[in-house]
C-alpha cells in the first residue's frame, strides 16, 4: 500500500541561507554561509582518491584562481559557494552531490574550468560580487528601505506566491496566453476564461485591505504578476519542495528506491517524461514526482539519459535505485535493448524491472483482439458506427446513448463501447434505417444500409455478448491494478484469478456458450436480426485414389459444419477466451521471476513464507549472505515468531 504524501510550502520572503539548499550540504556545519565567505581550508591531504595506479588529491593551490571554490572536510568534495547562495539553477555536481573527480579537475572543458564558464555560475558570481559591493558600502536593500516599506513587500510578494501555490497544488492552470497580466485582466472578457492567477489574484486584493492598499502604492510595472515572474515563482517552489522529498527519501528505512517513469505528447509533439520515485518511511510506501522533463528522442539510450540526469538533478544518487517500473512497451521493457536494461548496463548493476501491471492487462486485450479477425472485424464495425454518428446531422438525431472512440491505449473503450452497442442497439437500428430513405445523400444512405445490415447480423450481436462477458471479467481487475492500495502479491493473486477464471470459463464451454446465447435471445427477435444467408451446397467429396484401398474411418481437413451457425459462434467464443489466457500467461507470468517470487515469500499468507531458497534472490539484490546458516537461523526464527502471534 502506498501514500500520497502532500509537500506544501511555508510561504515566506525569498532568502539565501544554507537551509535552502536540499542537500546533505544543507546540513554541513563547514560550508561557507551567505553573509560570509567560502571556506577553503588548506591541509596537506584533503580527500585523496585512487584512479589506476595513481593517487590523486584536492589541492589547496586551487584556491588562488578560484575565489568561489570551498572545500568542507567532512562531505570531501568540492563545492561552489556563489553558486550555492545565488542561483536558483544549480549545478548538481557544485551545489548538491559536489564534485570530488580529481583526475579531470583541472582538464579544460572539464571539472572547474567548465563549471566556472557556464552561465549559470556567471550570473551567480555577479550577483555575488554585487552583494560584496553594497556591504562594503553599506547600501544593502535593507539599510537604502525602510522597514515599514520592506514589510509592505513582503507582505505583497508572499501574498503571490500563496496564489500560485494555492493553484499548483491543485493542479489548475495559471494564465491563458503568454501576455497575460494584472494591467490587461477584463473580468467582463468571456473570450479568455483560463487566467485563474489573475482571477484569484484580483479575488484576494477584493478581500484582503491591506493587500489593496499595498498593491495601489506598487509601481505598475513592477507588478510581479507577468508570466516570466510566475515561473520563476514555481522554480523556486518546486527547489523548496525538492528539498523535503530528498530528506525522506534519504531519511527512508533503507537506503534505497524505485523509479518510475512514463511519457506522453502535449499538444505541441513534445514528448513529456514524469520520474517518481518510491520509497519506505516508518513502513508506509510513499511516491513523489521529483522531476517533469522533456527528450527529443525517444530510444532507449536517451531515455535512459534523461532519467538518470533528472536523478541527479534532484540530488539523489543513482546507485541506491533498488528497482525500475515502467509500462510494457519495448522500447521501455525490452531485455536486449530496452531502457531497463541500458540503465543496468550504465549503473553496472542489477536492477529489478517490474512491469506496469495494468498497462500488461491492456496489452492482453488490444492483441487478444487483433488475433481474432472476426472480433477485430466486430470492433472495426464499432469504429465505422462511431465516426457516422458523430456527424453533426447524425448526432442531433440520434437520442440514445453515444458511443466511444476506440483508443489503443485505452481498453476500457471497447467495453463501453460494446455495452453502449448492446443497451442502445434499438436507437441505432431506427436513425440507420431512416438514413436508408434519404436518396439526397447517397454517401450516407450507403453507409447507414452497410452498418444496419452488420449490426443485424446473428455474428455482431453475438460477439457483442461475448466481449462484454470476457470484458466485464478484466474490468474490476484493471481498476484495482491502478489503485494505490494495490501491492505486488495483491497483483500477481488476482492476475492468477483472472487466469484461472477464464480457463474455468472454457472447461465449461457447455455452460458458458449457452448462457450467452440466451442473454441474446432474451434482446433480440427473429424479425429484428438477420438470419445467415444459407451456403451454397458444395460438391460431392470423392476419396482419394491414394486411400482407395483403404478404411477411412474420419476425415481431417475438412469442416463440415462450416456452415453452421453454432459451430461458428462456438469457435468465437473459444477463441476469444484462449486468446485472453494465453496473452495473461505470456505477459503476466510473473511467478517466473524470481526476486518477484522471493517478495511474494515475505507475506505471511504466502506458502513460501521466509523459507531460506525464496528469500535468497531478494538477499542477493541487497548485498546479504543469502547462503550463511545465520540468515537461515533468522528466518526460521522469524517466521516461528510471527506464525505463533498469528500475523
Amino acid at each position: 500500500m502506498s501514500s500520497e504524501k502532500k509537500y506544501f510550502v511555508q510561504a515566506k520572503p525569498a532568502s539565501c541561507s544554507d537551509s535552502d539548499i536540499p542537500t546533505d550540504a544543507a546540513a554541513c556545519d563547514d560550508l561557507g554561509q551567505s553573509d560570509g565567505k567560502p571556506v577553503q581550508p588548506k591541509l596537506q591531504k584533503h580527500a585523496p582518491k585512487q584512479y589506476g595506479t595513481k593517487q590523486r588529491d584536492f589541492q589547496s593551490t586551487w584556491y588562488s584562481a578560484r575565489a568561489w571554490l570551498e572545500f568542507p572536510v567532512s562531505l570531501k568534495a568540492a563545492f561552489c559557494y556563489c553558486c550555492r547562495h545565488f542561483s536558483n539553477r544549480r549545478d548538481p555536481h557544485f551545489t548538491i552531490t559536489g564534485f570530488s573527480n580529481w583526475q579531470h579537475a583541472l582538464e579544460k572543458n572539464k571539472g572547474f574550468s567548465k563549471h566556472a564558464a557556464s552561465s549559470v555560475h556567471i550570473q551567480a558570481m555577479a550577483a555575488w560580487k554585487e552583494k560584496e559591493k553594497r556591504t562594503n558600502t553599506k547600501q544593502e536593500i535593507s539599510t537604502l528601505v525602510n522597514e515599514r516599506q520592506l514589510e509592505k513587500n513582503q507582505y505583497y510578494i508572499t501574498s503571490i506566491v500563496e496564489v500560485i501555490q494555492f493553484l499548483c497544488v491543485n493542479k489548475l492552470p495559471l494564465r491563458g496566453d503568454r501576455h497575460c497580466s494584472i494591467d490587461t485582466l477584463d473580468t467582463d472578457n468571456q473570450d479568455e476564461p483560463f487566467k485563474l492567477f489573475l482571477h484569484l489574484f484580483e479575488y484576494t486584493l477584493a478581500k484582503d485591505a491591506k493587500l489593496q492598499e499595498v498593491f495601489n502604492s506598487v509601481t505598475k510595472n513592477y507588478s510581479y504578476t507577468s508570466a516570466m515572474v510566475q515561473n520563476e515563482i514555481i522554480s523556486i517552489l518546486k527547489e523548496v519542495v525538492l528539498k523535503d522529498v530528498l530528506s525522506d527519501v534519504n531519511g527512508s528505512d533503507i537506503p534505497y528506491f524505485t523509479v518510475k517513469a512514463d511519457g506522453t505528447r502535449d499538444p505541441t509533439n513534445t514528448e513529456n517524461i514524469s520520474v517518481v520515485v518510491r520509497f519506505v518511511k516508518q513502513g508506509k510506501v510513499h511516491e513523489v514526482l521529483i522531476d517533469m522533463t522533456t527528450s527529443i528522442k525517444l530510444d532507449a539510450d536517451a531515455l535512459t539519459t534523461v532519467i538518470l540526469e533528472s536523478l541527479e538533478r534532484s540530488g539523489l544518487n543513482p546507485m541506491n535505485l533498488l528497482s525500475q517500473c515502467y509500462d510494457g512497451a519495448s522500447v521501455m521493457a525490452g531485455k536486449n535493448g530496452g531502457l531497463q536494461k541500458k540503465i543496468k548496463e550504465r549503473l553496472g548493476k542489477q536492477i529489478p524491472y517490474v512491469d506496469c501491471f495494468s498497462h500488461k492487462l491492456h496489452l492482453v486485450v488490444v492483441h487478444a483482439i487483433g488475433d481474432d479477425k472476426e472480433v477485430e472485424k466486430f470492433f472495426s464495425t464499432c469504429n465505422m458506427l462511431y465516426n457516422f454518428f458523430r456527424r453533426p446531422t447524425m448526432h442531433a438525431a440520434y437520442e440514445g446513448q453515444q458511443l466511444q472512440r476506440l483508443l489503443e491505449q485505452r481498453w476500457t473503450g471497447h467495453l463501453a463501447t460494446t455495452m453502449t452497442i448492446i443497451k442502445n442497439r434499438q436507437s441505432l437500428i431506427d436513425l440507420l434505417q431512416s438514413c436508408e430513405d434519404l436518396t439526397s445523400d447517397m454517401q450516407t444512405c450507403i453507409e447507414a444500409t452497410g452498418l444496419l445490415k452488420a449490426i443485424r447480423s446473428r455474428k455482431f450481436l453475438f460477439i457483442a455478448y461475448t466481449v462484454q462477458k470476457v470484458l466485464l471479467i478484466l474490468q474490476p481487475a484493471d481498476k484495482l491494478l491502478q489503485s494505490r492500495e494495490c501491492d505486488i502479491h495483491t497483483g500477481i493473486r488476482l492476475i492468477s484469478t483472472i487466469i484461472q477464471t477464464l480457463k474455468e470459463l472454457h472447461e465449461k464451454g457447455d455452460e458458458t456458450f449457452p448462457s450467452v446465447t440466451a442473454e441474446l435471445a432474451e434482446e433480440m427477435t427473429e424479425d429484428e436480426v438477420i438470419a445467415p444467408e444459407p451456403s451454397q451446397p458444395k460438391r460431392r467429396r470423392k476419396l482419394p485414389s491414394a486411400l482407395s484401398n483403404s478404411v477411412v474411418l474420419s476425415s481431417v481437413g475438412q469442416y463440415d459444419d462450416a456452415g453452421n451457425e453454432s459451430i461458428i459462434h462456438k469457435s468465437i467464443l473459444f477463441g476469444i477466451l484462449d486468446n485472453c489466457t494465453g496473452e495473461l500467461e505470456v505477459r503476466c507470468g510473473e511467478s517466473n521471476n524470481r526476486v518477484l517470487s522471493a517478495i511474494v515469500s515475505l507475506w505471511p499468507e504466502s506458502e513460501w513464507f521466509l523459507e531460506p531458497e525464496n528469500i535468497k534472490p531478494l538477499a542477493q539484490l541487497l548485498g546479504l549472505d543469502a547462503d550463511s546458516v545465520l540468515m537461515s537461523s533468522e528466518l526460521a526464527v522469524a517466521k516461528a515468531s510471527i506464525q505463533c502471534q498469528g500475523v
